[in-house]
């Protein structure tokens, strides 16, 4: 295809000066400079929110089923308070109805069998998705989970 003398220095034109869509480079800096933003703020509120500081311990039951959740988080507990460890973070997300409810399983676990066990029970502040447990400083020993017959 042969061009005129017009169209060649227009193509010459281009070719040594390249466009630049400065639309999509401010929009891509402010996504980043967010991004940092956010993650700090989440991270310094979380540490102030937390009235435990760090967990010690953290279960993910994501993919468990209803009563294999309850059994992972008991024996769980059961194994921390001789080790003396007193903060659990059960990361249960927001539920799966193709799992089952697995935090509404949780939550009447502790609430019904291991009350006698936890001092506090309840859902982090900046995530839905986990809860934080604090078991009592006064047990020693606890008895064994039992299977509903």
């Amino acid at each position: 295809m042969a061009f005129n003398e017009e169209e060649e220095m227009q193509l010459a034109w281009i070719q040594t000066n390249p466009m630049i869509d400065k639309d999509l480079e401010q929009k891509s800096t402010k996504r980043l400079t967010r991004t940092k933003r956010t993650n700090s703020k989440k991270i310094k509120k979380f540490l102030q929110d937390n009235p435990f500081g760090e967990p010690e311990q953290e279960i993910d039951l994501h993919g468990c089923e209803g009563l294999e959740a309850v059994e992972k988080v008991d024996s769980l507990i059961h194994a921390m308070i001789p080790a003396g460890y007193k903060v659990l973070r059960i990361i249960h997300g927001g539920g799966n109805l193709k799992y089952g409810n697995v935090k509404r399983f949780v939550d009447h676990h502790i609430k019904t069998r291991l009350k006698h066990l936890v001092a506090y029970y309840g859902l982090e502040r900046n995530n839905p998705g986990s809860s934080l447990l604090k078991i009592k400083s006064d047990i020693e020993k606890a008895p064994l989970f039992k299977k509903p017959s």
